[in-house]
């Protein structure tokens, strides 16, 4: 058996070996990417301590590192979850446990593996964005690293992957943030690169033409980079950078290549460069401009979306740069219209804004119909930018007439690989390139941090919304995000490293929506089946808080849409987390619920019934001793004259199936066991029950088939019973109960009848039955055939 490459070093220590195995499996195992990672990089950071107890220089961990990021080498495009494997592992493993001077020494390290022509696009990706942490853990930039700066990051802006480049870019940002006096310097070197890389490309055709479109790209990225970062910095920024960079962004947005494949580049470094101006420069700089900048999105999203699309040579690619664009107006809006909304310059800005955001809904419509291939995801990206446009704009109300197609975007299953991707890791395959003038950029993967940062805008948002017509809208956005994200969890197992205070907040969201008594039946039943989802996300300890709070709040409910909601998500949570789990709270669930099944409110009596439905279906053998009590309640409902709809009639029938399915063969007749006899007496009587009740229920045979070896069972009362109903199939239906043949057993028990009470029902029974049998006879003379 050849031995792996980490056996065969000699000076790995015995103790990575393994740690490094456990890593490029979890690399490859998406679910368990960053519970592995996490403990590797406790291990790791264990095995630190031991060595620097006992005098190890920690120097050697670059080394081991090394080792790390080499899982990532041949692997053409990033994976996401190997990605963030690994990044999580270099920082909790090796850069955070180093001294300073061990990190800068790593930083060197690092920069010089770049120099390497060996290295792949994911492990240029990831030593990028571990010295961009490094970078800003020293605060200060070595002066060897400064001078490999130019033939290691610089040189990855003209890499040929996105994802290269923009983490070169984004390791430059980080160091203009420890190091300002670079900036100037970097600005127009930038601008000027870019001017000279227009200047080639508007008549270069040969080989050297994808690699310039790469510089472009790259050149554009770090230049946004700086734009977004030079306002933040001590010493500010030059006073000509924003005009600079804005007739730049101009003259590639108007002026382009002839070249089409140079154009496209073109036009996404400048709306690139214009997303970064508007979402980070004070307004004030561009407001003297605002009206010539809100001219440039007028050529791609007006006019006839087909005759645009028609010149389209590389639909992907434009959509691409479309993308890029409505960003750039999602950051025009954010800066110059969201804020001055309600006021008259607002307006005038406002409806050439939401014409731009039209013409996008409308080559999103036409593009969705032509079904091409090799655009699903580049669409998908398309749409997202587009719906969180009109998310900025602060009043929905302004775009109320585009709700119902917004809707049937955000209603339709248009999700696919890129956004599972997307979440896992930023700048995964197809997913979104991070953000260069985001304030924070993720260097490792999220922590339950964001999970509650996000539940508390929901929940914020629900309770600010109250005041707004829109209001119901807010509360389904809030009931399809929440049950979509649980969903998820238990799709991708994810629930169980997520902590109570997580599943508390969803609980305290859900039931804040069902204490509003104005939501619809649609809102209320998704309520309640998130909360049943939730049962099943979280562990068996919340499971049964949550089910005996819920029974806490049915002792004296108030309000009774809030009770039959609190009873139906009782049911949803047995439903969800089964019998087992809350074996405990059958009885306590089954008393309550029956309890409001008696309601004189329909609803709350219909709602609670179906509750009560689910919960036997979940309960199984914990629910037998119940059994009696919910007949008796079925019984009761059904002989009120009020109850005589037929969804109360349904609902008990499901009742009474969902009985004999957790009761099984113990509904079946077996004379011979004596400890049945209560069971075996609702059976008979359930059968006599039908017989008057339902005739066309269940076959004449089937009847017979089950009361006649009862004629013969030692209780009278059972004797009594399969009389009485065999009686009543003679009168319902005479001619089928001569074809049973039963006449023999009738005498056989008249002859052996000890009770004088049945003797006395046996004679009547064989009179009648002879009786109706001449009578059947004279009328259908067929039947008389085998007699």
């Amino acid at each position: 058996m050849k031995e792996s490459k980490w056996s065969q070093c000699k000076e790995t220590p015995s103790w990575f070996v393994p740690i490094v195995g456990v890593l490029f499996a979890a690399c490859r195992c998406s679910e368990l990417a960053t519970d592995l990672a996490q403990w590797v990089g406790e291990r790791i950071s264990l095995v630190q301590m031991i060595h620097m107890k006992y005098g190890t220089l920690d120097s050697e961990l670059q080394n081991y590192a090394v080792q790390v990021m080499e899982i990532l080498q041949g692997n053409g495009s990033p994976d996401p979850h190997a990605l963030a494997c690994v990044l999580y592992v270099l920082r909790v493993g090796f850069a955070d446990q180093m001294t300073e001077p061990t990190q800068g020494e790593f930083l060197v390290f690092l920069g010089k593996k770049l120099e390497s022509s060996n290295y792949s696009a994911p492990t240029r990706v990831t030593t990028l964005r571990i010295l961009s942490y490094l970078l800003r853990s020293l605060g200060e930039v070595p002066s060897e690293f400064k001078d490999i700066l130019d033939n290691t990051v610089v040189a990855a802006l003209s890499h040929s992957s996105a994802n290269v480049r923009v983490e070169a870019a984004l390791t430059l940002r980080a160091l203009a943030e420890v190091d300002p006096t670079c900036v100037g310097g970097l600005v127009s070197y930038g601008i000027t690169t870019l001017h000279a890389l227009r200047e080639t490309l508007s008549f270069d055709k040969g080989k050297n033409l994808n690699h310039e479109l790469d510089s472009l790209h790259g050149q554009a990225t770090v230049l946004a980079t700086l734009v977004a970062i030079s306002p933040k910095l001590l010493l500010g920024y030059p006073a000509r950078l924003p005009n600079s960079v804005l007739e730049l962004s101009k003259k590639m947005l108007n002026g382009f290549s002839r070249n089409p494949v140079a154009a496209i580049a073109e036009r996404e470094a400048g709306w690139l460069l214009l997303a970064s101006l508007l979402a980070s420069m004070p307004k004030e700089e561009l407001e003297d401009q605002v009206f010539d900048v809100l001219l440039l999105w007028a050529s791609p999203f007006t006019g006839n979306p087909e005759s645009y699309l028609s010149h389209i040579q590389d639909w992907a690619s434009e959509l691409r740069v479309l993308s890029v664009a409505i960003e750039a107006l999602t950051a025009f809006i954010r800066s110059f219209v969201s804020p001055i909304i309600a006021t008259a310059n607002g307006g005038i800005l406002l409806n050439p804004v939401l014409a731009y955001l039209g013409g996008a809904l409308s080559l999103i419509s036409s593009l969705s119909t032509k079904q091409l291939p090799n655009l699903k995801s580049a669409l998908n990206l398309f749409t997202t930018r587009t719906l969180m446009a009109y998310q900025s704009l602060s009043n929905p109300v302004v775009y109320q007439s585009e709700h119902e197609q917004m809707l049937q975007l955000c209603s339709s299953p248009f999700r696919d690989s890129f956004e599972d991707e997307l979440r896992a890791f930023d700048g995964g395959v197809d997913g979104f390139l991070p953000c260069v003038w985001d304030d924070e950029i993720s260097n490792f993967p999220q922590d339950n941090t964001a999970k509650i940062r996000l539940l508390n805008n929901i929940d914020q948002c629900l309770k600010a919304g109250k005041k707004y017509s829109w209001y119901m809208f807010l509360v389904s956005n809030a009931c399809v995000a929440l049950l979509s994200g649980l969903k998820e969890l238990l799709t991708l197992r994810g629930a169980q490293s997520l902590p109570t205070d997580i599943f508390s907040m969803i609980q305290s969201i859900f039931k804040g929506i069902l204490g509003e008594s104005e939501i619809s039946t649609a809102q209320r039943r998704a309520a309640c089946e998130g909360l049943g989802l939730l049962a099943r996300t979280g562990n068996d300890i919340f499971t049964a808080r949550m089910a005996r709070s819920l029974l806490g709040e049915l002792v004296t409910p108030v309000d009774l849409s809030y009770a039959a909601s609190v009873a139906l998500s009782l049911g949803c949570i047995h439903r969800t987390a089964g019998g087992m789990a809350l074996s405990t709270l059958v009885t306590l669930t089954v008393n309550s619920l029956s309890h409001l099944s008696k309601s004189s409110n329909s609803n709350l009596q219909l709602w609670s019934l179906h509750a009560l439905l689910l919960t036997i279906e979940a309960a199984g053998l914990s629910y037998v001793s119940q059994v009696q009590g919910t007949l008796f309640l079925a019984m009761e409902i059904l002989l009120l004259e009020e109850n005589g709809y037929v969804d109360f009639r349904q609902e008990i029938g499901h009742l009474i199936n969902a009985i004999v399915a957790v009761l099984g063969p113990e509904l079946a007749p077996e004379i011979s066991s004596s400890n049945e006899t209560a069971t075996l007496l609702e059976s008979v009587r359930f059968a006599q029950q039908l017989v008057l009740f339902a005739p066309q229920a269940v076959p004449v045979h089937s009847h017979v088939r089950s009361l006649v070896p009862t004629l013969f069972s030692r209780q009278p009362s059972h004797r009594y019973l399969a009389v009485s109903t065999l009686r009543h199939l003679i009168e319902r239906d005479p001619a089928a109960m001569i074809n049973e043949n039963i006449e023999e057993n009738l005498f056989s028990m008249l002859d052996g009848e000890t009770d004088s009470e049945c003797q006395g029902w046996h004679c009547h029974i064989c009179q009648c039955a002879i009786i109706r049998w001449q009578h059947a006879i004279f009328l259908h003379p067929s039947v008389a055939s085998y007699h």
